[in-house]
């Protein structure tokens, strides 16, 4: 938990709901979930999270400052993010974005992945 996000989430009740979901859900379908993994060798790259089974690689990417004018929606930000996600689906994984408000929108966002989760895994 050396991130800002992950400590910023412990703060936040529906983020810390949000990642036992995920915990709970890597279980129930015997998968293997890191967080802030680094994914491309020599890039400082990262995703939120990852979920592997042997078979299926998912990427959890929470977008953050959709509403603020964060650096990822900025035109720098959102080019490095193309390649970024262009690479990790030559690297053959599956990618599921989300905002920060979907995180927060728990019934929303958690009836999607388990959906996600069941046409991937």
């Amino acid at each position: 938990m050396k991130d800002s996000f992950f400590k910023k989430s412990l703060k936040n009740l529906p983020y810390t709901a949000f990642q036992n979901f995920l915990i709970k859900s890597c279980k129930d379908y015997n998968a293997v979930l890191v967080q802030e993994m680094q994914f491309c060798p020599g890039k400082r790259w990262r995703f939120d999270y990852a979920i592997f089974t042997s078979t299926t690689k998912i990427a959890i990417e929470i977008e953050g400052g959709v509403y603020t004018g964060g650096g990822h929606i900025r035109s720098l930000g959102f080019i490095k993010d193309i390649e970024k996600y262009n690479t990790a689906t030559k690297l053959g994984y599956k990618l599921l974005r989300i905002t920060g408000t979907d995180a927060r929108n728990l019934d929303k966002i958690l009836l999607f992945i388990i959906n996600f989760l069941n046409n991937m895994l």
